[in-house]
């Protein structure tokens, strides 16, 4: 081959489409196991290679050098196959230090926190050396010399927190290495992770008023690097933030949450026709997948039926950057969420009772006003709890539309 990634269950990489974006050579995902690790490098079988979990470290023996910065952090993400050596090189070095700089995060007089201690942890301790940084901690969930544990971060402050973990990657899209909110003074939350675009650590330090940056632009930077050595040409910086803007605009999706009658569905339909993407109502989903109406399967199931439908149909959602309205409970499953918010932006519209009309109810919840008062008291602070963005009941189609719209590409235009 000519291009790949090599690492152990990668299929959820974006590194193929970053790739296409530079070059029009082959590139491939490749998975290994540790087995089969020395035999793919022994063979040379290719130009140029990525390299992710669990290998940076692991690939290092086969290596006939390593450039500087490879060489002090014991780390290879890159490999290069010059007329058959092997040559070793961080470009994830590279990627961090840009980000830094392009950020503008200053770091002198600092109290830095680095989460986990593997490969990546390496990299970025060996960044933040000549910054001038006041401490630099590394959070280990093994008991480790100089190391803190997860346990012991409670009401410690930390100005920066790094995220080198891989935890809290698709599809564990509800885990985190830890509570972001018990650490005291947080100003920025960096995590490597892109896939999830919206990690849980990420989305619980935007609640917390946290700046935060993903792992994105630093998957495309160290892309960039890497391009840099297999073609041995030079490309536009300025690819870095367009490549970034771009995935995230096909990755991320608009997500719509809401009361019965909050207007779901025909704003979804404006908003596609607007952006030019596709509709998804979890609704029609379930009604399609069970050939029966939500009524019925209301009927029949029972509610706590019902639920376990919508949590399987939104579980197994392949959904990259498209409209989707949800049903008025899905706030009801933190699993839901947690796949739906880290996925997309969540928008939630308010809705006002004083509108509706139950002449037409085909709801099976909702026989009249009552009824209706009765499940906003148990799923407005779920609402609120979950909403990136609250949109006001009346404003016009025409003003949510566009109010989302701008919110959107903001979002897609910081890249974070």
């Amino acid at each position: 081959m000519d291009f790949g990634l090599i690492g152990k269950n990668i299929n959820y990489s974006y590194s193929q489409e970053i790739h296409r974006f530079f070059t029009n050579s082959r590139y491939e995902i490749v998975n290994l196991e540790l087995e089969e690790l020395a035999d793919f490098l022994k063979q040379r079988n290719f130009k140029g290679l990525n390299v992710t979990i669990p290998y940076k470290q692991a690939v290092i023996p086969y290596l006939d050098c390593l450039d500087e910065i490879a060489t002090k952090t014991g780390v290879v993400n890159t490999i290069v196959n010059e007329k058959g050596t092997l040559k070793g090189y961080n470009t994830d070095y590279y990627s961090f230090v840009r980000l830094l700089e392009q950020e503008k995060i200053e770091l002198s007089g600092k109290k830095c926190l680095v989460l986990g201690s593997g490969a990546t942890s390496k990299t970025v301790l060996e960044a933040l050396k000549n910054k001038n940084t006041l401490v630099v901690d590394v959070a280990s969930r093994l008991p480790q010399k100089g190391k803190v544990s997860y346990q012991s971060l409670s009401h410690q402050h930390y100005d920066i927190v790094i995220n080198t973990t891989p935890i809290g990657t698709y599809p564990e899209y509800n885990e985190a290495p830890v509570d972001i909110t018990t650490i005291d003074q947080v100003e920025y939350l960096i995590d490597f992770i892109y896939n999830p675009l919206r990690t849980k650590l990420i989305r619980t330090a935007i609640k917390a008023n946290i700046k935060t940056i993903n792992g994105l632009k630093l998957l495309v930077s160290q892309a960039y690097y890497a391009r840099k050595l297999f073609d041995r040409k030079e490309y536009k910086e300025t690819m870095i933030d367009e490549i970034a803007q771009k995935i995230t605009q096909k990755k991320l999706n608009i997500v719509l949450i809401g009361m019965p009658y909050s207007g779901k569905t025909t704003l979804a339909h404006e908003l596609a026709a607007k952006l030019h993407r596709q509709v998804i109502d979890t609704d029609e989903l379930i009604e399609k997948q069970v050939g029966e109406t939500i009524r019925d399967i209301f009927i029949k199931e029972q509610e706590t039926g019902f639920r376990k439908i919508e949590k399987q149909v939104i579980g197994e959602l392949k959904s990259a950057g498209n409209i989707i309205a949800t049903g008025g409970g899905s706030v009801l499953d933190e699993a839901n969420m947690a796949k739906l918010s880290g996925e997309g932006i969540v928008f939630y519209l308010v809705c006002d009772k004083e509108s509706i009309s139950f002449t037409k109810n085909t709801r099976p919840l909702l026989k009249n006003i009552d009824d209706w008062q009765k499940l906003a008291g148990q799923r407005e602070h779920l609402y609120v709890k979950y909403a990136d963005f609250i949109i006001p009941f009346h404003a016009s189609i025409e003003e949510k539309t566009n109010d989302i719209c701008k919110k959107y590409w903001e979002y897609i235009k910081r890249g974070k």
